[in-house]
């Protein structure tokens, strides 16, 4: 169905209207709503990121998306893909977001969210993948940031110093 509708025109970065999807309220942190210019409401590629079963097939519909011009950094209630991949476990979709050049890995997110880094560093999504896993992960989230660590504000909820003093 995808393919068919992107055949036909179907613009992949069509935004539905705003509400309360891929909201996170961090427990006992105040959330700093930020104003980005990219967020609006949640797009297909934000909906194909975020699956956390049939990872197989929303593959294949994310790389039709990315294929067909669809916009990486584009946020919903401050998440783009890339964060809802690494908060979803979908880890071949990060990893197909982070090949592609017009992705933004070092983006800052909007509602205090920090970035991408953050949410894959964050204690409240440790459990859905190993450590070695997140491992990896933060290795090719570094590697494909510009200047790595440098000038990358880490947010880190709760006065939280264990991730930090892991990643220095």
């Amino acid at each position: 169905m995808t393919r068919i509708l992107l055949e036909n025109g179907a613009d992949p970065n069509l935004r539905a209207d705003p509400d309360g999807s891929f909201f996170i309220q961090f427990e006992s942190s105040e959330t700093r709503v930020m104003k980005s210019k990219y967020d609006g409401g949640r797009t297909a590629l934000h909906l194909g990121c975020a699956r956390i079963y049939d990872k197989k097939n929303s593959l294949k519909i994310v790389r039709m998306l990315m294929e067909r011009g669809s916009d990486p950094n584009l946020l919903c209630n401050g998440q783009s893909a890339l964060s809802l991949a690494a908060i979803t476990a979908n880890d071949e979709a990060m990893l197909l977001l982070l090949n592609y050049q017009k992705t933004k890995p070092d983006l800052t997110l909007s509602h205090g969210l920090g970035s991408s880094l953050c949410l894959l560093l964050h204690p409240m999504f440790e459990h859905i993948r190993s450590h070695e896993k997140r491992l990896q992960l933060l290795k090719q989230l570094i590697y494909r940031t510009s200047h790595g660590l440098m000038g990358h504000h880490v947010i880190i909820p709760n006065q939280i110093t264990e991730g930090i003093e892991f990643v220095l």
